[in-house]
């Protein structure tokens, strides 16, 4: 089974970066704002979402109360160009797994990914392993 993976970030660079870093083995999809992640949400059921704080249409925190409302338990790493720390508190506080801050070294999110799957509820029995 592949893992399912949806990127909500409006910086196509940001999406193809992770798009490429992943895409080998696991089903990748990506989406440039809120209304369009939330579809894609919808249509995939991903089990790890990639989600920017600020989209032009929606917070990240917006999109993820909006997920968590329709039942979403897919893992959610926020990621940010804003290294406030309050907001980053309030991201975790509320169920995100992980805040990773932009620019960002794909080995160290590969490493975000591994230990935010590790640490879900009921995920311990899913033998997830991120391959380079």
């Amino acid at each position: 089974m592949k893992l399912k993976i949806l990127v909500i970030d409006d910086e196509e660079a940001i999406r193809d970066i992770i798009r490429h870093g992943f895409e080998a083995g696991y089903e990748v999809h990506a989406a440039g704002d809120g209304r369009t992640g939330i579809e894609q949400y919808k249509k995939y059921d991903p089990d790890l979402i990639f989600l920017d704080m600020n989209l032009p249409d929606m917070t990240g925190l917006e999109i993820f109360s909006v997920l968590k409302a329709r039942g979403c338990r897919a893992v959610v790493i926020m990621l940010t160009g804003n290294e406030d720390l309050a907001l980053a508190q309030r991201a975790l506080d509320k169920g995100i797994s992980q805040y990773v801050t932009k620019p960002f070294d794909l080995e160290y999110l590969r490493g975000a990914v591994q230990d935010a799957l590790s640490k879900r509820p009921g995920g311990g029995g899913r033998p997830w392993r991120i391959q380079p």
